[in-house]
């Protein structure tokens, strides 16, 4: 059994990360309109599917690693990335079901402003991802380490107060447009 990770996966799911930030990034700023609301929600949802891929290849693993150390394992390296996942199917479903609403420009700035906290925060657990995982000193390269994984849970868990406050700011307050 090879017990590296599979360095096509992670191309493929870096990639589709990578896609997801961008056309997240490109229409953060016309999220009022159609366009860019149909370019957020493909945006999230290349987020959610390139952390399954990640979920799923870090999965591969599962076999190769010690018993005494494959639920520390899967609670450090991979549910990390299903829970990203799930974030980004509860705002793909919010922003799906709030859809007329926000393109008819019907919800406060503030939904704008946690929009943005939620992409800057998605970004900051890639980026302690990459970090954690490409660090000289990883013992196993492609493998997250406690630490790493507990800030991606705590960033996690920020991003669930962002999303429960972009509920509320589309469930009741809304605006003449």
């Amino acid at each position: 059994m090879d017990c590296k990770p599979n360095k096509s996966f992670q191309y493929i799911s870096d990639i589709v990360i990578f896609v997801g930030i961008v056309l997240l990034f490109m229409t953060i700023s016309i999220s009022n309109t159609q366009e860019g609301m149909y370019g957020q929600i493909i945006g999230y949802g290349f987020l959610a599917v390139g952390f399954i891929i990640k979920a799923a290849t870090s999965s591969n693993l599962f076999s190769c690693i010690e018993a005494s150390k494959k639920f520390s394992y899967f609670l450090y390296s991979i549910l990390p990335f299903i829970i990203v996942a799930l974030l980004a199917f509860l705002i793909i479903a919010m922003l799906v079901n709030y859809y007329n609403r926000i393109v008819g420009g019907k919800v406060t700035s503030d939904f704008y402003m946690f929009s943005k906290m939620f992409i800057v925060l998605v970004c900051v657990q890639i980026g302690i991802y990459y970090y954690g995982t490409n660090k000289k000193d990883n013992p196993n390269p492609g493998i997250l380490s406690s630490a790493y994984g507990m800030s991606i849970y705590l960033l996690s868990l920020l991003n669930l107060f962002v999303l429960i406050s972009l509920y509320v700011i589309l469930a009741y307050y809304t605006t003449d447009g």
